[in-house]
């Protein structure tokens, strides 16, 4: 029987590491059939030496990154987070569609029902700081989301070192 143990890691990293008595490859291994049996999200072994798990987050979600070093019996995984391109990428693209050409189609749009707003109110005026206002949202869903992914990432570090047992 293997033993696993996590510790913090000594650099100040946010994640622990966890240190094993089995061999690289016995690890991957390991991973992978508590993957296949569904107890590792996520799980995908990405090369000889490390792997890559789901950190859930809400809205936007993270990879958490395992990588084994170590060589014969015995080993330390080290992880990391992170982030996934597509849902920032994603909210990106809607916040600059909503700017342009969202501005010109709401100014043509108000002009067409309302001449006093086309002679005495620039729509700009309005529409840009109301725009801006989603910004602070952005980043604190950006910060939420990176303390949401390092606790489901911390979850399943103490899963990966019940497996490794």
């Amino acid at each position: 029987m293997s033993e696993a143990s996590t510790q913090p890691r000594p650099e100040g990293s946010e994640l622990p590491s966890v240190f094993t008595s089995l061999a690289p490859d016995g690890v991957l291994e390991r991973l992978a059939n508590a993957s296949k049996r569904g107890r590792l999200a996520g799980f995908k072994r990405v090369s000889d030496r490390s792997f890559e798990f789901d950190a859930f987050a809400t809205p936007f979600d993270y990879s958490g990154i395992g990588t084994v070093t170590g060589a014969g019996e015995g080993g330390e995984i080290t992880f990391e987070l992170r982030a996934r391109r597509k849902m920032p990428i994603i909210a990106a693209v809607i916040l600059l569609v909503t700017l342009w050409p969202g501005l010109p189609l709401t100014e043509s749009m108000i002009d067409t029902y309302w001449a006093w707003h086309r002679a005495n109110v620039q729509t700009w005026w309005w529409y840009v700081p109301m725009w801006v206002l989603c910004l602070p949202w952005m980043w604190s869903s950006w910060k939420k989301s990176r303390l949401d992914a390092e606790a489901d990432a911390r979850k399943m570090i103490a899963k990966i070192a019940q497996e490794l047992r």
